[in-house]
C-alpha cells in the first residue's frame, strides 16, 4: 500500500535535474556534482541523526501521525533498513526530496547518513546485463521544452530516482495521474548498458507482498544521463529516452575535478558567498585529526570570502593562519605557499602598505617560476600585480617592463586573442603610457582592450569603466570635448549602477563630466 502511494506520489513530484551541454554555462551542473560528491562522500558526525530527529519532531509537531513512525525511526532505524525506508511513504522520504528540491545545505548535511546507506545497499543488488528501465513523470509544459531544446545534452538528476522494469506498469500510472491545463504525461525511457561503469550507483530492488509484486532499479542520486530523443505520440504521450552515462565519458571527465573544497569554490565561484562561507566553516569543524592541508585551504578559502566582501582585516587573518599552517608542512617552494604569498600581497596592496606588498609579490614571482615555467599564467598574474604596485609608487618604467611581460604570457597563452585576460592586460599596459604621456600608445592599447572587454565583459564591469574612463581622458587632452564626454557618460553609468553615490570613483567621475561641461560651455 505504501509502495503504490508512493508511486503516484512520483508521477506527480517535479525532478531536480541540472543540465549541460557545450554550448551553456556548467556552473549549475557543477554545483550539483560537487555537493552530490560531497554528500555521498564526506563522513557523517556521529550526532548526525539525533539532529535530524529533533528537527522532525519540531518541523511535524502538530501531525500526529507522524509521531510514531519518527520514533519509530529513532529507536530502530539502522543502515541496513535505509533502503525500507526510502522506498515507504514516510515522513523521512519526503523531508528528503523537499531539502533535496530547495538545496537546504545544513539539512543535506544532516541527511548523509541516510544518502550513504542507500548507496551501500543499493550497492548489494548489481545489474549484470544491459536493460531498458521506465519512469512515469508529469512534467510542466515549460520542463518539456527545456528537454526539447538540450538534445544530445547530459541531464543530472538530483535525487535518487525510482525506475520500473515493466513499461506497461508505468504507463497504468501515468493513465490514473491527474491531468491540469499545465501538466503533460511524460514517459522517461532508460538505457542502461551493463558495460558502462559508473560512480553514480544503481541497483534492482525486488518486493513482493500480497497486494502486488515491484521489480524497479533504482539509481542513486546525481546520476548522469545523455538525453538520445524526446518525441511526442499522437495519444499526446511524450516519450523522452535517455541513456545511462559512465564515468569515462570524455566530456564529463574533461569537467569534473573533485576534491575535498570543490563545493565550497563552486559556491564562491557562482557568488553564494555566505553559504560559502559555512560550507568552509563546516569542513574546518570535520577536519578529521586536525588535518593540516584541511585546515590551510579552508582558512584560505574563508581569507579570499572575506577580501570578496571587502573586510580587509579578516582576509588578512585568515590569510595569515593559512599561511602559518602551510609553512609547518610544506616545502618552501610549495606553489600552495606562493598562492598565499601572492593573497597577502593583494591584502596589503589595498591597505596601502605597498613596500610588504612588493616583497610578498616576488616571493610569489620566485616560487612560481621554479614551479611553473615563465610561460604559465600564474606568472602573468605576478607580473600584473607586481605592475600595480610599481604603478601606485609611480614608478612607472618598471610598471611597464611587468605589464608587458604579463601581456606577452597572455597572447602565449591564449589561442583566439578574445580572452577577458588579454583585454585586462593591454587596460593596464594602455593606463602607464598615459601615466607617461605616450598618447598615441595609450590610446591604441585602450582600443585593443575595449574591442574584447566589450566582446567578453557584461555591460556594467567595472574593468570596462576603467577603458571608457581612460579613452575620456585622452580624448580630453587631444581637446576632442564631445567624445570625451561620451566615454566619461558610459563610465558614469557603469560606476552609478555598480556603486554608492559617494563612492571615490563616482565622485571622480562626476568631476571629469562637469570638468568637460564647462569646457563645452566657453
Amino acid at each position: 500500500m505504501d509502495r503504490s502511494k508512493r508511486n503516484q506520489h512520483e508521477v506527480n513530484e517535479s525532478l531536480s535535474i541540472s543540465i549541460y551541454n557545450s554550448n551553456t554555462s556548467s556552473e549549475s551542473f557543477l554545483y550539483s556534482q560537487y555537493l552530490i560528491d560531497y554528500l555521498l562522500h564526506s563522513k557523517p558526525k556521529s550526532t548526525d541523526k539525533t539532529k535530524l530527529i529533533e528537527f522532525c519532531q519540531q518541523k511535524y509537531s502538530d501531525i500526529v501521525c507522524e509521531h510514531e513512525t519518527i520514533e519509530d525511526f529513532r529507536l530502530n532505524y539502522s543502515s541496513q533498513q535505509a533502503l525500507d525506508w526510502y522506498m515507504k511513504d514516510s515522513f523521512i522520504y519526503r523531508l528528503f526530496h523537499r531539502v533535496v528540491h530547495y538545496q537546504n545545505l545544513d539539512l543535506l548535511y544532516l541527511l548523509r547518513f541516510f544518502i550513504q546507506d542507500i548507496r551501500d545497499a543499493l550497492n548489494k543488488y548489481p545489474i549484470s546485463s544491459s536493460i531498458n528501465v521506465y519512469r512515469s513523470q508529469l512534467m510542466t509544459q515549460d520542463e518539456i521544452s527545456l528537454l526539447t531544446s538540450s538534445l544530445h545534452a547530459f541531464i543530472s538528476i538530483n535525487s535518487f530516482l525510482s525506475t520500473s522494469i515493466h513499461k506497461q506498469l508505468a504507463l497504468v500510472f501515468l493513465q490514473q495521474a491527474h491531468l491540469t491545463s499545465d501538466l503533460e504525461r511524460v514517459l522517461l525511457e532508460i538505457h542502461i548498458d551493463s558495460t558502462v561503469k559508473s560512480s553514480k550507483t544503481f541497483g534492482f530492488i525486488q518486493s513482493n507482498n500480497t497486494i502486488r509484486q515491484t521489480e524497479e532499479v533504482v539509481f542513486s542520486l546525481g546520476s548522469i544521463f545523455r538525453l538520445n530523443n524526446i518525441e511526442q505520440q499522437q495519444d499526446g504521450l511524450w516519450i523522452v529516452r535517455l541513456a545511462l552515462c559512465g564515468d569515462q565519458e570524455k566530456d564529463l571527465k574533461d569537467l569534473f575535478q573533485f576534491n575535498e573544497f570543490s563545493f565550497g569554490k563552486c559556491l564562491h565561484r557562482i557568488g553564494n558567498l555566505n553559504e560559502a562561507e559555512k560550507f568552509f566553516a563546516h569542513l574546518l569543524s570535520e577536519s578529521a585529526n586536525n588535518n593540516p592541508m584541511i585546515q590551510s585551504e579552508c582558512y584560505y578559502e574563508l581569507g579570499c570570502l572575506a577580501m570578496d566582501k571587502n573586510m580587509i582585516d579578516l582576509s588578512l587573518d585568515w590569510h595569515e593562519k593559512s599561511l602559518e599552517i602551510k609553512e609547518s608542512f610544506l616545502n618552501e617552494d610549495n606553489i600552495s605557499l606562493a598562492h598565499s604569498y601572492n593573497k597577502l600581497g593583494q591584502i596589503y596592496m589595498k591597505k596601502n602598505d605597498y613596500r610588504q606588498a612588493l616583497s610578498l609579490f616576488l616571493r610569489t614571482l620566485k616560487i612560481s617560476l621554479q614551479v611553473q615555467g615563465e610561460n604559465h599564467a600564474d606568472i602573468a598574474e605576478c607580473y600584473t600585480n607586481l605592475g600595480g604596485i610599481y604603478q601606485k609608487q609611480k614608478n612607472f618604467n618598471h610598471a611597464l617592463e611587468c605589464y608587458q611581460k604579463a601581456l606577452r604570457i597572455r597572447k602565449r597563452n591564449s589561442s583566439d586573442n578574445n580572452t577577458i585576460d588579454l583585454g585586462i592586460a593591454y587596460n593596464n599596459l594602455a593606463i602607464i603610457y598615459s601615466c607617461r604621456k605616450q598618447y598615441d600608445l595609450a590610446f591604441e592599447h585602450y582600443e585593443k582592450a575595449l574591442k574584447i572587454l566589450e566582446k567578453t565583459l557584461s555591460s556594467s564591469n567595472p574593468e570596462l569603466a576603467v577603458c571608457y574612463c581612460g579613452l575620456g581622458l585622452i580624448n580630453e587632452q587631444r581637446e576632442k570635448f564631445e567624445l570625451a564626454l561620451a566615454y566619461y557618460g558610459k563610465t558614469a553609468t557603469i560606476y552609478r549602477e555598480i556603486f554608492a553615490p559617494t563612492h571615490p570613483d563616482v565622485v571622480q567621475i562626476e568631476q571629469h563630466i562637469q570638468r568637460i561641461l564647462s569646457k563645452l560651455i566657453k
